[in-house]
Order: structure tokens, then sequence, then C-alpha cells
């Protein structure tokens, strides 16, 4: 009643009474999560529309953080992720079922129109506050919307073109090849699904062929700079006072280098090796107190990882351990995160799952552990966490187990040998 008055008539405090009714309803008596879910997504709407009207970041900000909210309290939702898993849908008509480079984001349900409007919410606050992780949600958004389009929605060409955009947003931000690349893929999937005579098809192939050449171009400016970057580093050679900016400043540039190619190549895989090289020089002279060292221990963790998918080494996950767990213990506790002990879990377990080390088992739980401590009630994740601790803790009771009965039959094997 109140929005279609301000609709009539224009005036704000209709729609601010809108919102206060609204808001209202969600604090009274306990409702159905259904009601509450349609209540949180009537005042993003509302609260969007209050932005149009005044340009005030604030009404952006409950506009997302509604949105947010719808996707939190909906529990029994992922159960449809699981039947859809099994197969409850049309498979091979839906952009996700095309899409290799999209991943599941696994962080809570919306319907394919949510996630496609709350990435749109993302993207207007990224234009007016240019907080990268706006831009990071936008693109996570878009890309679980994009999933659930059929390959004939109109909205599918035009969806792409967008995630492509805001990809190449991102390596205008932090000159990360890889963005392009993924903004590359996303353009082909429609030049392989659109008809020979779709109008759009002729677009995603100029942008194809734009990306590429803009790929190139970085590229031989990468190798100039690395080229130039190594011969100062051969005249300060009697400068040891000035040669950290320049070995610190190698590594990223070695990093874009590798980016560059197919990272399949032995040459390619040449350039993180260097990467890895360079980034382990700069840690030399960064002292502990010094508050850049956790960033570029992270990073190191990053590159070993990257390695280790690439060659399958163990030492590559020895070396990502070391660093991601450097890392975490020189920030102070008001600084760590969930992620940094998900990631230590994980590569705990990785290594598990190869050599079948103990330890690691115990060490994965631990910090499955200190991540679920730190972690919100409300985050979306958690419960997937939860299950994943409850199944690393089943399979450290067997291991455990098996380790006991192993002992006994060392003492029993002594006994025995001390009788005779």
């Amino acid at each position: 009643m109140f929005e279609q008055k301000f609709d009539r008539e224009g005036q704000i405090d209709d729609l601010n009474n809108a919102i206060t009714a609204y808001e209202a309803y969600l604090k009274s008596t306990p409702s159905p999560i259904v009601d509450k879910t349609s209540c949180h997504r009537e005042l993003a709407r509302l609260y969007e529309r209050r932005f149009d009207w005044g340009n005030q970041i604030r009404d952006l900000d409950s506009a997302i953080t509604n949105y947010e909210a719808s996707r939190v309290i909906r529990p029994f939702l992922p159960w449809l992720n699981w039947f859809n898993w099994l197969g409850w849908h049309d498979r091979g008509n839906k952009i996700g079922d095309h899409i290799g480079a999209i991943e599941n984001e696994g962080a809570g349900v919306l319907s394919s129109a949510d996630s496609l409007k709350l990435a749109s919410l993302y993207e207007r606050r990224f234009a007016w506050e240019d907080r990268i992780s706006d831009l990071d949600n936008a693109i996570k958004n878009l890309k679980a919307g994009i999933k659930g389009l059929s390959i004939h929605d109109a909205q599918m060409s035009n969806s792409l073109s967008k995630l492509a955009r805001l990809q190449e947003q991102q390596f205008d931000w932090d000159g990360r090849l890889r963005h392009i690349h993924d903004a590359i893929a996303m353009h082909e999937i429609p030049l392989k699904l659109l008809s020979h005579d779709d109008p759009n098809k002729s677009y995603h192939l100029l942008e194809v062929e734009r990306l590429h050449k803009r790929k190139v171009d970085w590229g031989n400016y990468i190798v100039d700079a690395i080229t130039k970057k190594k011969a100062s580093l051969e005249l300060l050679s009697n400068f040891e006072s000035e040669r950290p900016d320049y070995v610190r400043e190698l590594a990223p540039l070695h990093q874009q280098r590798f980016d560059w190619g197919d990272n399949e190549w032995a040459y390619d895989i040449f350039h993180l090796d260097n990467a890895i090289t360079s980034q382990n020089a700069s840690l030399k002279f960064l002292s502990n107190s010094d508050p850049e060292k956790p960033t570029y221990l992270f990073e190191l963790a990053r590159l070993y990882k990257r390695r280790f998918h690439l060659k399958s080494h163990l030492i590559d996950i020895g070396g990502a351990i070391k660093s991601q767990k450097a890392a975490v213990d020189l920030l102070p506790g008001f600084n760590q995160e969930p992620n940094h002990f998900l990631d230590l879990a994980r590569l705990y377990m990785q290594r598990f799952e190869r050599a079948g080390l103990f330890h690691d088992l115990s060490y994965a739980v631990s910090n499955q552990e200190k991540a679920l401590k730190i972690l919100q009630d409300e985050d979306p994740r958690k419960v997937d966490l939860l299950c994943e601790l409850a199944e690393m803790r089943m399979r450290l009771t067997e291991a455990v187990g098996e380790c006991l009965w192993q002992d006994l039959q060392q003492i029993d094997i002594c006994i025995k040998k001390q009788k005779l």
C-alpha cells in the first residue's frame, strides 16, 4: 500500500513507511522461514529503490544485507543441490553443464534470478566504493545465477558477456592474466551454443579477438619487464641495500609470465619455478616484524599449491604447508581468518591422502576446529564444514585404532621373543 502510494505521488516518506513496515514484521513474533525469506527479498528491493531515489550508499548496503539474509535463513534448500547432483534436472540444457570454469560456490542457495540480482547489487556498490571484495562477490553470484540458466534463455548471452566484463575488471585491478583467460572462456561458450545466424555471435567473436590481443600485449610487456629487472639486478650486485626491492618486484613478474602461457608447457612451468625462487628470495629481506611478510608467505603458499597441481610433487605440498603456517603464526589473533585455517586443513588432508601420514590427519582436524571456532554461526558454510570435520574425526578414530592394533602386535612379538 505504501509503495503504491509512492508510485503515484513520489513522496519518499511513503517508501520509508513501506520499509519500516517490513522491518517491523521481521522483528515481530516468529514467522515461517518462507515468510521471512520473502520479507528479506522485498526489503532488498525497496532499499534498492530508495538508493535509486537518493543515492545513499547505506541503502545499497541494506539491500545487499537483506538478499544475503534470505540466503542464510533457508537451511533446507541445500538439499535441492543434492537432488540436482543426482540428476533431478534437465541435464545438458543448463549453462552450468557446459561451463567447466564455473565451480560450485557452495555458499548457500539462492534462485538463479536472485543470484543475478544480488550480483548486480554488488556490482553497483563496486562502482561506488571501488572495493575488490564487492567485485569478487558480484562475480561469485553471477556465476551461481548463470549456472541455472537454460542454454535457450534470452539472458544467457548478456549474462556471460557481463561476467566476462567483470573478470576483465579483476585483471585491471590486480594484473593477473588468469582473469583474461576466464573472460575469453566466457565468450567462447555462446560461440559454441548459439546458432550460426544468431546476431550475438559476431559480438562474442570480436570480444574473444580483443581479449586475445590484450593478452598478447600484456605478455610482451611482462617479458620486457623481466628482462629489464634482471639487468638491473646485475648492475646492482655491489649495492646490496637496493637489491631487496628489485628481488621482491621480480617474483610477481614471473607469476604473470607463467599466467600468460597455457600453464602446462615445460617452458611455462619454468616461469612458475622462477616465481617460487624469487618469492623465497624476497622473504630473506623481510623481518618477522614486517607487516608485509604474512602476505608474501600466503602468496608463496599459493604458488606451491599451483605447482603441486601441475607436477604432483609432495615437496610442494610441504612447501605450501610450511608457508601457510608461518603466515598464520605471524598474524595477530584478530587478523586470523577462518580461510587461513581451512586452507591449512585441506593441505594437510591432501598430504595425508597421498602419503598416509597419521600426524597430517591430526593436524587437519586441529585446523578445521580452529576455523570453525572463529566462523560465525550464520555463515552458510558452517554446516558443510562441520560435516567435513565429523568425517575427518571418524577417519582419525579409525587411524588411531589401526595404530593401536599395530602397537599391540609389536608388544606381543617382543614379549614372545623375551620368553624365548
